[in-house]
């Protein structure tokens, strides 16, 4: 048997809208714009990388994206790196339109049978991204 705890967790959201036309230095000057980063931030995955993990304010990150952007294989990349400092800082939580990079599986069962929690996002208003719950959902046998 399985029980579910949800809890509703208040912080900082912050939306990634990588728009297919984008390019690198596009992409990167919408992450600085969006987290109001240093001017020294480095617009490439390693300052990206440090400036996540000097964030010190519990923050919730969404970043969306089509699998026919022009720069989809970069994407992937920076996803990567959200992914990492998510392990590293515990005030980043992060979430991917594609639910494959959410969970890293390829069947949700699969996942839900190898990992004790995942974050999960509910979406409150379609129009504008504004509310956003996190929730932390536990699954484990009693």
């Amino acid at each position: 048997r399985s029980t579910t705890i949800l809890i509703e967790v208040l912080m900082n959201k912050y939306f990634l809208v990588f728009k297919p036309h984008f390019n690198i230095e596009m992409i990167h000057e919408h992450i600085f714009r969006q987290f109001d980063f240093p001017a020294h931030y480095g617009r490439n995955l390693d300052a990206l990388h440090d400036c996540l993990t000097d964030i010190f304010e519990d923050s919730c990150v969404g970043i969306f994206y089509s699998v026919k952007a022009r720069n989809y294989d970069y994407i992937k990349k920076i996803i990567r790196v959200f992914k990492d400092v998510e392990v590293e800082n515990e005030h980043i939580v992060f979430f991917a339109s594609n639910i494959r990079d959410n969970v890293g599986f390829e069947d949700i069962e699969d996942f839900l049978t190898k990992r004790e929690d995942f974050y999960s996002v509910e979406e409150e208003h379609l129009t504008g991204l504004r509310d956003v719950k996190l929730r932390k959902i536990n699954t484990e046998d009693n």
